[in-house]
């Protein structure tokens, strides 16, 4: 055999040594793509959530606003007449 071609018990220890930074490297980018997809899978299902299947509510209107003004002075009142009842007590 020829002095200058490696025996293949050289060829895989050599091989090993030289590649272990190649392949923590490819390791890196390959956990690096895999973080930003997964990233990028997250924020567009919550957009097709939000712009899609996600029904929106109805748009307030001037019966709204009347029905939550009068169900608010209502609650104050009976929460003033209460504390009345309850000082004319003592």
């Amino acid at each position: 055999m020829d002095d200058d071609t490696p025996s293949p018990d050289d060829a895989a220890t050599d091989d090993d040594t030289a590649d272990t930074p190649n392949r923590m490297r490819t390791w890196i980018i390959r956990i690096a793509i895999g973080a930003v997809a997964l990233i990028a899978l997250l924020v567009g299902a919550f957009l097709f959530y939000i712009l899609v299947i996600k029904d929106s509510p109805d748009a307030f209107d001037e019966g709204d606003l009347s029905a939550a003004v009068a169900d608010t002075s209502s609650a104050d009142t009976a929460a003033d007449s209460a504390s009345v009842d309850e000082a004319s007590s003592d």
